[in-house]
Formats: C-alpha cells, structure tokens, sequence
C-alpha cells in the first residue's frame, strides 16, 4: 500500500511539474459565431490536418452548442453514444442528447494520451470536447499525434524499436473489474458497480452478460474482495480484452498506433485493479514505460481552454489527454462515426472508380491567358487555420524557448497575446528579438537596402521593412530572397498595429 501511495505521489508532483510547459495548436478563430460555412470548414480542416481548436465560437452552453452539432459532423444519424465506465453515483453520463460527461478522475493528475473509448472492439471515429467553463487552474486538452509517437519511438533506437515489435506481436490488453456495490470501501472506486454495469443484482447473470458482450470481453471472472458490512461475501467481477495496438486507414492505407496505456499505479481497488500489460500477458519495462512516458510529454500539443472552446480531432490519428487542474472545470464531449479494432472489422469496400473525363473534340491545344486572374474575393473569405502559440500577455525568456521549441517541431507559428505595445515596428525589444533567435549573432547577412526588388527600408538594426508592392495585389506564394543563391534560414514577421483580418 505503502508502494502505491508512494507512486500516486510521484504522479502528482509530475502533474504539478508539467503546468509550466507550454505549446502550440492547430487553431481556427470563427470570429464570433459558429456560422454554417464556419462549421463545414472546422469539418474539413478536421478531415484535413486531423485535429483543431476552435477559438472565438460565441458559444456559453450546451445549448447554444447543439445547434451546429449536425454541421461540425457530430448530428444525430452519425452520433456515438457508447463507452463510460464512471458511476451514475459520482456523476449522470449525459448532459443533453448526443453530448455527455467524460469518465470522472481526479482533478490533480495528469491523465495520459489515449484513444477515446479505448476499451472495446469499436469506438468513435471523431470527438468533440466543448468548454462550457475553464478551470481556474490549467487544466488544457491536448492532443497527440500517432504517427509522431511512433516516430519518436522508432527514433529512440533499439529499445523504441523492439517495443513497437512487441505492439505489433502482441496487441494491447486492457484488464479492470467492476466491485460490488455493496463493498464498504465502493466509494473510493468512481467506476460502475458490476450490478450498475450489467444490470442485475444475480451473479451469475451478471458474469453470463458479461461474457455474451464480446466486443468489449474476451475473458471475465470473480475475484474475492472480502466481506460486506453485513458479512455476505463480495465478488468484484474482473474483465479482459485484447486489442490491436494498430489501426489503419482503410482509405489512405496510413497505419496509426493505437496509444498504448500507462497505469496511473499499481493495480489497486481504487483503480478498480486496472492493469495494462501487452496481449501475451507481459507488462512494459521500467525503460519501456520511461520512454512511452518521454514520447508522450514530448507530442503534447495544446493551448488554454476559454469558454466556449472547441477541440474537434479524428480519434484514429489523434489522441488525447488532460493536464491537471484547480477549480471547476466543465468539459464535455460529443463522438460521432465508428471505427473496429483491425482484428474484426469488415474489409472496407473498394472507393467508387471516379467519373470518366467527357471527351473532347481534337481541335489542338487550347491557349490559357498569360496572367490569369486570381479569385480574390473568395480566397479572402475563405475560412483558414493557422498553428498557434498563445504567448497569454508576456513573451518571458521560457515563452520565448517555448516558442522556439515549437517552431522547430512545426515549421511555423502563429505567435498571439505577445503583450507587446510599440507605437513602431522598430520598437520590438531586443531582449524578444535575441530570445526568438533573431538577435544580432543570428541575423541574415542581408545584402544591403538593395537585397529585395524595392529598396528596402531599415527599421533599425535587426529589422527592415517587406518590399512594397501595392496592397490590391494577391502575393502568391514563395520564399524570402528567392533570387540569390543564399537566403535566410527563418523569418519573423511582426506588425506593431492590431490588424483586422480583412485588411490583410
């Protein structure tokens, strides 16, 4: 007991630990309103880039939310409505139709990446979180993509190497029984009783509902837990399903791990004796469960949650955990579609042949204007996304690593509430300059005023100007210096004005 309370403690100080670190998001602003045309291009940026928040929606509750659930891909003729292990003593599972509460854990840990409803054969094929009240304290979403985890795992050499082998040997095994509500210590488990769960007071109906669920069981039996306050016997009824630690993508033939579960501790009644040990019954080493637990932290992406908030993402690419909190914190969530454990599901159909091209007459090759004309007004109004960092009204010298951290892993930022207020450009500190990799040691040998194809103007050491060309015209895409044989490395843009999107 000792041991466990020992590792729950450890846990909790890596919970406290990893408040400060920071990253970026994959961010969409709706400015103000979820419109229609705002919702179709949350769907298809989620279809896109496989996960998004989306910031600015106008939204207080969930009924405000409800509306637009149809649109964003998560109406009623595609909803999820299985999974949910918590009790409806510790917390009712819906909050309106076709949006629920996660599973209750404590507040003060931080949950680890898994796929939702992870438990069974077949789960959600994309999720929904909405914030109808931020913690007072932390308490961000992030999401992790698969294909990086396994990325990282493979970079790690021998060890991430054989261990993703072993996942794919073994599969994932998921093992956890439900107590008996008549336990005296049932409070302390936050998970449905086996009575709550299979519906029946009888045992030996229980254990029979339990075994006829084969999607969610392959092995189940009792384990003696002692006695009741009246002295009766008491059974907790323990449950086991093996699952493939790989899904594929029957459409693009991507192949995605399946994030595979870390204990919060060692199997105890609490935790409702939880164990997560490969298919062949083998646990993960030290080493192994160090290096998942390194690939994990290292993959976080996420930004504070505001109210209103939206985190939409694909639960086959992506997944998902939570930091710990203070305060209240009401997160729900909405799924939609289905996806089946690789092991099972059918064979997907093959894709319809795409239409015949119509023929033509051959009266030879038809002339395109030299300049053709670019649909301006459309791609202004064009719904976007950007990667984001939210700097929360101070570039300090860790935001600034932070940041540099983050670009390094993406390419490209979005960096926002800088706190910057400079009536000029050149007013930009020096301090944010060296701290973003900009300072004078780092900086573009740039060939004099003449380097760009206008002159150039110097706003003061560091920083200069961006060619002037008039602002009617689209610059259509392209890198900075194209037209020498050196060019620079990275590029910071800054505007000292609050620009309006429509102004460019």
């Amino acid at each position: 007991m000792n041991n466990a309370l020992e590792q729950l403690e450890r846990r909790r100080a890596l919970s406290r630990a990893m408040r400060s670190d920071e990253f970026s998001v994959r961010a969409f602003d709706a400015h103000g309103a979820l419109t229609p045309e705002r919702c179709a291009a949350v769907a298809r940026l989620v279809g896109e880039f496989g996960a998004i928040h989306v910031q600015h929606t106008g939204l207080t509750d969930v009924e405000s939310l409800k509306p637009h659930m149809a649109a964003l891909g998560f109406g009623a003729d595609a909803r999820f409505s299985a999974g949910g292990r918590t009790s409806a003593d510790h917390q009712p599972k819906w909050v309106a139709e076709g949006v629920r509460r996660m599973d209750h854990y404590p507040a003060e840990l931080y949950l680890l990446p898994n796929n939702e409803v992870q438990y069974q054969r077949f789960g959600p094929e994309r999720v929904l979180f909405f914030c109808q009240t931020p913690p007072e304290v932390d308490g961000r979403t992030f999401v992790h993509r698969a294909q990086e985890v396994e990325a990282r795992l493979r970079a790690a050499g021998p060890l991430g190497e054989a261990l993703l082998a072993r996942f794919e040997a073994h599969g994932l095994m998921i093992e956890t029984g439900f107590l008996d509500a008549r336990h005296p210590r049932k409070r302390e488990n936050y998970f449905q009783s086996w009575q709550e769960r299979y519906g029946t007071e009888d045992p030996d109906e229980a254990i029979a509902r339990a075994r006829a669920k084969t999607d969610e069981v392959d092995r189940c039996w009792w384990r003696p837990e002692g006695r009741a306050a009246d002295g009766a016997p008491v059974m907790t009824l323990m449950t086991r399903i093996v699952l493939s630690a790989f899904k594929r993508d029957p459409e693009t033939g991507e192949r995605h791990l399946r994030f595979p579960r870390l204990a919060l501790g060692p199997p105890a009644l609490e935790n409702g004796h939880r164990r997560y040990p490969l298919g062949d019954g083998e646990p993960l080493s030290e080493a192994e469960q160090a290096l998942l637990m390194e690939v994990y932290l290292a993959t976080r992406e996420g930004v504070s949650w505001a109210p209103g908030d939206l985190v939409v993402f694909d639960n086959v690419r992506y997944g998902h955990s939570r930091e710990s909190f203070e305060g209240p914190r009401e997160v729900f969530v909405g799924m939609a579609g289905v996806v089946w454990d690789d092991a099972v599901a059918p064979e997907a159909p093959p894709p319809p042949a795409p239409p015949a091209a119509p023929r033509r007459a051959n009266r030879g090759p038809e002339r395109s204007p030299l300049y053709a004309p670019l649909p301006v007004a459309e791609l202004l109004a064009a719904p976007l996304s950007v990667r984001v960092f939210d700097a929360r009204g101070e570039l300090t010298l860790a935001r600034c690593a932070a940041i540099r951290a983050e670009f390094a892993r993406h390419g490209a930022l979005h960096v926002c509430n800088t706190g910057l207020r400079c009536d000029r450009a050149a007013e930009l500190p020096d301090a944010v300059l060296d701290g973003l990799g900009f300072g004078p040691t780092e900086l573009f040998a740039w060939g004099g005023s003449s380097s760009g194809r206008t002159t150039r103007r110097a706003l003061n050491k560091t920083l200069r100007a961006t060619d002037d060309y008039p602002p009617e015209l689209w610059l259509l895409p392209h890198n900075e210096i194209l037209y020498q044989r050196q060019m620079p490395e990275r590029l910071l843009f800054f505007s000292a004005r609050t620009l309006d999107p429509a102004t460019g």
